[in-house]
């Protein structure tokens, strides 16, 4: 059965795919076959098997010698061509489309807006379709009116598993008095927690959510680590963000009048979660 497997995975490779999730059913682990590591998701065992594996369990393969054989990686910063990812809350598409140019291709990545393309994106942001051209041209996928705090719902997403989830400076939009308001405290808090619920049920073995936030007394009260504790994920690591690590990146306001306009980051961090 295992040296079928093998076999699907290569012709997998054949048609591009770095890594794919296979259901199948083992006694034990541990196995090795050409190289290849069988990494089990254990989801349970019987409560009177002395700890044995339940049948049909979930096996990921990813072969580090094959992947070389018929891919070649390339990176940008803490992303891979051969990580599955998708990015949410993308506005002008510009990071998502910095990353399809690094990787030369864009068949891993799925980005995404909660924005409508003709009503807004197209309207509002005046680099938005180069970078969406530029994605769409790399066999990206590229999806509006997705609604980051429910992507376990949505129909393109449901049944996926992404090795990377990424939300770039988050905001639950515009209020009086600004952000340092209580009720943009709250919303902004509501909407990362709502997030980190959903995406935690769309990652993949090893996988990482990752949210880039300003570093401030009132971005602190988002209270980021707790609110994913909430859904079983911890805190990996946390990283400066340099907007000019993502050549063509442009960060915009994304509401009110001044909508298109860029604004000084300042100190900002990339916050990595993923489950123990």
């Amino acid at each position: 059965m295992v040296e079928n497997l093998v076999t699907c995975y290569e012709e997998s490779l054949r048609l591009e795919e770095a890594s794919v999730l296979f259901q199948v059913s083992l006694l034990s682990l541990g196995h090795t076959v050409n190289g290849m590591s069988c990494m089990p998701a254990i989801f349970g065992c019987d409560s009177e098997s002395n700890g044995q594996l339940r049948f049909s369990e979930f096996i990921w393969f990813k072969s580090s010698s094959l992947v070389r054989q018929h891919m070649v990686e390339r990176k940008l910063m803490h992303y891979s061509s051969l990580q599955t990812i998708l990015l949410v809350g993308e506005g002008n598409f510009s990071f998502s489309s910095a990353l399809a140019t690094a990787f030369k291709s864009a068949k891993n990545i799925v980005a995404s807006s909660f924005d409508s393309k003709a009503d807004k994106v197209l309207r509002v942001y005046d680099t938005a379709r180069s970078s969406i051209e530029n994605l769409e041209s790399r066999k990206a996928l590229v999806l509006y009116e997705v609604d980051a705090t429910r992507l376990h719902e949505i129909e393109d997403l449901s049944a996926r598993k992404f090795d990377r989830i990424v939300f770039n400076l988050p905001h639950a939009g515009y209020f009086p008095g600004g952000e340092r308001s209580k009720k943009a405290i709250k919303k902004n808090k509501e909407l990362v927690s709502m997030f980190l619920e959903s995406a935690a049920k769309l990652l993949s073995l090893c996988g990482e959510i990752h949210v880039t936030n300003k570093v401030g007394p009132r971005y602190k009260k988002w209270n980021l680590e707790e609110e994913a504790e909430k859904y079983g994920l911890y805190l990996k690591e946390s990283v400066s963000f340099q907007k000019t690590d993502y050549p063509g990146y442009m960060n915009k306001r994304g509401g009110g009048p001044k909508i298109n306009r860029t604004f000084r980051l300042g100190e900002c961090r990339t916050y990595m979660f993923s489950a123990p």
